[in-house]
């Protein structure tokens, strides 16, 4: 490769035409360098590739102005992970925040927010657990798992407790209100998560992988929520009704 500038452009000039439009553009401004590598790598071998030939650039010297930039859909996804990842934290606190202020609104009940969220976050917990056991890996679409599953599973949360209490409210014991409420509501949580999950599988015609991953993900994590949701609050109300509240009631009576 020539030091000088001009000495490079005269090459590249020297070049077939036709041949010389592929890789460098007309005012020799942009250029495209090819590297092959002669086997697959994953995601973060790639990665640790980028990096070492960023490291490698910095000690060479660069005729005049030039510089050198990563280009093509590898480098644009894993820039597009990089970014997601950074934000998927924040995204999922915000979404989180919000939901506990909605679920205050409605159901005005320290415990009903706990007893909402439990559910949807032990589905959350597992689903991330299964998509690594299943060795799916994490892409800009998967990593929006945790916002779809709050969103969906609280909705499932806040409509059985609601039907819980208006039993309660009825004058129906402790152990029937759970019975109506587990066989209408959650009848009804059992079928729309079917309907869901029936939406999403569709998605598994899709030719793009990590769209067929997030369709898997999704699905299994809704299936989570609608096994979780009803046992996981009939649990909690249970022991909050027979544990708890006795245990409030005894104390204040020996005071």
């Amino acid at each position: 490769m020539p030091d000088e500038k001009k000495e490079i452009e005269r090459k590249i000039a020297a070049l077939p035409f036709d041949l010389r439009r592929q890789y460098v553009t007309s005012d020799y401004t942009n250029g495209l360098m090819l590297i092959k590598i002669d086997r697959e790598m994953d995601e973060t071998e790639y990665i640790v590739l980028l990096e070492e030939i960023k490291d490698v650039l910095d000690y060479v010297e660069m005729p005049g102005d030039v510089i050198f930039v990563p280009a093509g859909m590898d480098v644009v996804g894993s820039q597009i992970e990089e970014i997601m990842g950074k934000d998927k934290v924040q995204s999922t606190l915000l979404s989180l925040v919000l939901v506990i202020i909605l679920l205050f609104l409605a159901l005005r009940s320290f415990m009903g927010i706990i007893l909402a969220l439990l559910p949807v976050l032990l589905a959350i917990i597992f689903a991330m657990g299964t998509m690594g056991l299943l060795q799916i890996p994490e892409t800009f679409l998967t990593i929006m798992i945790a916002t779809l599953l709050l969103g969906l599973g609280i909705d499932y949360s806040i409509h059985f407790i609601t039907r819980y209490k208006e039993e309660r409210e009825r004058g129906e014991k402790l152990e029937d209100a759970l019975r109506i409420t587990s066989s209408t509501v959650g009848v009804s949580i059992a079928l729309t998560t079917i309907t869901t999950i029936l939406g999403f599988l569709a998605l598994m015609t899709v030719t793009l992988i990590p769209v067929q991953d997030f369709s898997k993900v999704a699905s299994i994590g809704l299936i989570f929520c609608m096994i979780f949701v009803p046992v996981i609050i009939s649990v909690g109300l249970l022991f909050h009704e027979r544990v708890i509240r006795r245990a409030l009631s005894f104390f204040s009576w020996r005071t």
